[in-house]
């Protein structure tokens, strides 16, 4: 097959067998003439997991187990290192949602190894297209031992179905609130009772609310002035506490006002659980537990990094010099720092 010819396989497989996804996905190997080779980092798509609560958000383990027994089946001799790795896509603790997923076993069994992206230092990647939006974006960086969703509308769809698996009469039983994105020109007459959300940085309106003249501006950051070393990661306790403070500080007034671009799926379901009075993932008799268990984890393992003097974010790029400079030549330019 030419590299340039693209071909598409459809396969059929009606039930989660390892042993026939196994199969498979070695035959689609062979079709298209490839072998794995150097190091393989394979990314199951793991938003949340918990078993009896979230137990369909995930890659399941039967897929990875056959992917992975596939890749073993047709590394070539020069294979480094195939590893799992992955960010839960929901605020809460990696580790907790690879437990609930399964993949602890299946990881063992293969013997690979396997990175939580939020514990892992990030580590800057140059990018070179002619159209980029920025010169470099942070990826994290696997190691040698064994050691937007769609912005804040399509976060609150998520946090609203995170809410309903622990409250399936949500919709029905929550108090009503308006929630605005983006800039918005209309009216908003709200209910008697009714708080008024102000969703995200890029929100922007002007009226009156109750008999109070009302100014939300945006304060939205163009994504050109905004250098991705600069950024942080937030704990997820820091985030409760925003979210409370803000909700403190909005208590008596029609509206409240939630930064952020996104706003997270975390904060958007402490907001509808407090404001709707429903019942809170975060607090529930069945995820606290555990969720104390993930996050203390996730905690011991950036102190120790940090110990260690490995920082969660780096300066230096992952590439040999020589590499590099072989990139500038081809490239006719001279990299910019970021």
């Amino acid at each position: 097959m030419s590299a340039l010819e693209p071909k598409v396989i459809l396969r059929h497989c009606d039930e989660y067998d390892p042993d026939r996804i196994r199969a498979i996905v070695r035959e689609g190997l062979d079709e298209l003439g490839l072998r794995p080779t150097g190091r393989v980092l394979v990314k199951p798509n793991l938003v949340i997991a918990l078993p009896g609560i979230f137990d369909h958000a995930f890659t399941r383990p039967e897929l990875l187990d056959g992917l992975l027994g596939a890749l073993k089946d047709r590394a070539d001799e020069g294979i480094e290192e195939i590893a799992v790795g992955e960010r839960c896509g929901i605020t809460m603790p990696t580790r907790l949602a690879y437990e609930g997923a399964g993949y602890p076993g299946v990881v063992a069994k293969h013997n690979v190894a396997h990175y939580f992206f939020d514990e892992v230092t990030q580590v800057p990647v140059r990018l070179r297209h002619p159209d980029r939006l920025r010169d470099v974006i942070y990826a994290p960086e696997p190691e040698h031992s064994d050691y937007c969703w769609g912005g804040c509308p399509g976060a609150i769809e998520e946090a609203i179905e995170v809410i309903r698996q622990l409250q399936p009469d949500a919709y029905d039983s929550m108090r009503p609130m308006t929630l605005v994105f983006g800039a918005y020109d209309g009216p908003i007459e709200p209910r008697e009772g009714e708080k008024v959300v102000f969703m995200g940085d890029c929100c922007r309106w002007k009226g009156r609310l109750r008999g109070t003249e009302v100014t939300i501006p945006s304060c939205y950051v163009d994504r050109q002035r905004i250098k991705p070393c600069n950024a942080r990661m937030t704990d997820i306790f820091v985030k409760m506490l925003g979210v409370y403070a803000a909700l403190f500080a909005a208590r008596g007034k029609p509206y409240l006002r939630i930064t952020g671009c996104p706003v997270s799926v975390a904060e958007q379901i402490l907001v509808m659980a407090t404001l709707g009075r429903t019942k809170n993932p975060y607090f529930a008799p069945a995820t606290v537990g555990p969720f104390l268990r993930g996050w203390l984890a996730w905690r011991w393992a950036r102190i120790e990094r940090w110990l260690l003097g490995k920082p969660y974010q780096s300066d230096q790029l992952p590439v040999p010099a020589k590499a590099t400079a072989q990139l500038e030549d081809a490239s006719g330019s001279t990299e910019q720092d970021s």
